[in-house]
């Protein structure tokens, strides 16, 4: 965990790691799901210990009242019954589509498929339900990305060839640099290049 200047070491192994209002989510080398306890509506906090969450997933994302995921056959899921008296949730439900990873930020849900295309769900999302509104939104422009990540500094993207992009409306801009991983938080995007340097930018 970075704190101040410097990182911490958590415990636990995981793979994927996300950070959201449901709290700190992750995923292992096995698939198997873990919620950190105490986090919930707090993710600055360090909680307690990792929760096992039923289930298989390769890749999670903690958004506000659910959690999105993709198992290893590329099927969507998200997490129900995400409250403050219940913050583990009580049950996994399929979204349609395909997947092979995803991310949200508040009613957005981003993810890029096998064919490497990247695809928007707009959702809306109550304490029992979750449903979209219009399915999901192909982005049709001719560009092959294998990440994308959605915060409050907008949508940022990874294209196969580590080109990073913005969207910029309804069209992808391109920024100098590489990376073959990134993540999007409230004025800083962080990610990690092929080397494994982790970099962030700052946003103005």
């Amino acid at each position: 965990r970075r704190s101040g200047n410097s990182w911490r070491l958590i415990g636990g192994k995981l793979k994927c790691v996300s950070v959201g209002q449901s709290g700190v989510w992750g995923v292992n080398a096995n698939d198997d799901i873990f919620y950190k306890t105490g986090t919930y509506g707090d993710p600055n906090v360090d909680g307690a210990g990792w929760q096992h969450i039923g289930g298989k997933l390769k890749w999670i994302s903690s958004g506000k009242d659910f959690v999105v995921g993709v198992n290893s056959a590329d099927s969507i899921f998200y997490r129900d019954g995400i409250t403050s008296a219940t913050p583990a949730g009580t049950r996994w439900v399929v979204i349609g589509g395909k997947l092979s990873q995803i991310d949200t930020f508040n009613d957005k849900v981003w993810g890029v498929n096998s064919a490497k295309s990247a695809f928007q769900l707009t959702i809306q999302s109550s304490v029992k339900y979750i449903y979209s509104i219009g399915g999901w939104r192909r982005n049709n422009e001719a560009l092959n990305f294998k990440r994308v990540s959605v915060g409050k500094g907008g949508v940022w993207s990874i294209g196969t060839d580590d080109r990073i992009f913005r969207r910029d409306g309804n069209v992808w801009k391109v920024f100098n640099g590489r990376l073959k991983d990134i993540s999007v938080g409230g004025t800083k995007i962080w990610g990690v290049n092929s080397a494994d340097s982790i970099y962030y930018k700052t946003l103005t």
